[in-house]
């Protein structure tokens, strides 16, 4: 069974967003801003999380991989997704295999974390 195939039976929509240039704040921190929302389908995976508690604080964090259709599809590190009400952090995206573009078999693999707020 090809990609295609199985993102077009089990995918869900979620919401893409792209990293902004930021501004600072009045005491020179960064703030980042996010923007050009995109909605795409994707298979996503939740593979594990953190201890019970991390950063200091009793809080759970998720992580896991997301499987888009295509290759080129403007997704990059930093980029954010909101699914299912929790919005996840890009950590690292890869195209198995070199395929083109105009593949049926050529997908994207994103990790994705979890971001706390």
């Amino acid at each position: 069974m090809s990609i295609s195939s199985l993102i077009g039976k089990h995918a869900v929509s979620v919401v893409v967003q792209s990293k902004g240039a930021g501004t600072l704040d009045a005491v020179g921190s960064h703030i980042e801003s996010f923007s050009d929302e995109t909605v795409m389908d994707a298979i996503i995976q939740i593979s594990g999380g953190s201890d019970a508690t991390y950063a200091g604080r009793e809080q759970h964090q998720r992580s896991g991989t997301a499987y888009f259709q295509g290759v080129g599809l403007g997704i990059e590190v930093k980029d954010r997704i909101t699914y299912n009400g929790s919005t996840f952090e890009i950590r690292d995206v890869r195209t198995p295999d070199e395929r083109p573009a105009t593949s049926h078999l050529a997908y994207t693999i994103v990790s994705i974390e979890e971001v706390l707020a």
